[in-house]
């Protein structure tokens, strides 16, 4: 016992020997160096969400102040979707890649992740000639997400396979309590209907999307205007 507690006073006096012989200039060094690692950390996980590498570096301050409390609620566990509309150019994308690059910081063990419509429906396409990764495999993974944006709703003309494949996305995250970030130039859910059975969709199946986009009662969706 006493050999374990005279090895731990050495070590103890060892350490604090090898900081009093550190110079101020030389931790400065030391800490400059923890502070770039810690930066480029932060950096990868940011470049991990895939957003658009001009947003990488987005402030949070960008995001509207309603749209930052809806962050802190979903950091906290709401469930609420966040609905971000407004004209092309309008900054609805700059908005959401705020959000979502200070959502890694605040969510460090966490998966975030941005995408556009077409990237999802591509994801679980690709799955139809994979051996090694399922339809459903896929589907999971967006639903997985901690926090995902789906960037431009309605841009691309959805097809009713696609409508089909979506829904099923959005409606195992509703079911799963993770909040979903929705960008749109449709400033209404009938606009946004409308727009997702233009190419031939079915009817009941844009609907659906539309409610579990915009939600309804404790799980309204907090609707932002840029």
């Amino acid at each position: 016992m006493n050999r374990i507690g005279t090895s731990i006073d050495d070590i103890t006096e060892r350490i604090a020997a090898i900081r009093a012989s550190i110079t101020p200039e030389r931790q400065a060094e030391i800490d400059a160096a923890i502070a770039a690692e810690r930066a480029l950390e932060a950096r990868r996980k940011v470049i991990a969400v895939g957003m658009p590498s001009i947003f990488e570096r987005t402030p949070f301050d960008v995001a509207p102040a309603r749209a930052r409390r809806w962050a802190e609620s979903a950091w906290d566990g709401s469930p609420r979707n966040l609905v971000v509309m407004g004209d092309s150019g309008a900054g609805k994308t700059e908005v959401a890649c705020a959000i979502l690059a200070e959502s890694v910081a605040h969510l460090p063990n966490a998966l975030c992740r941005f995408a556009t419509f077409g990237d999802v429906l591509r994801s679980i396409r690709s799955t139809y000639d994979d051996v090694l990764r399922s339809e459903w495999q896929a589907i999971g993974q967006w639903a997985g997400f901690r926090i995902l944006c789906i960037d431009d709703l309605g841009k691309e003309k959805p097809t009713a396979d696609a409508l089909e494949k979506m829904f099923t996305v959005l409606d195992a995250r509703y079911r799963s309590g993770k909040p979903t970030l929705f960008t749109t130039q449709y400033q209404s859910p009938k606009e946004l209907g409308h727009r997702l059975m233009e190419s031939g969709g079915d009817k009941p199946t844009a609907q659906a999307i539309v409610r579990r986009v915009f939600g309804g009662g404790e799980y309204q969706a907090e609707v932002v205007r840029c």
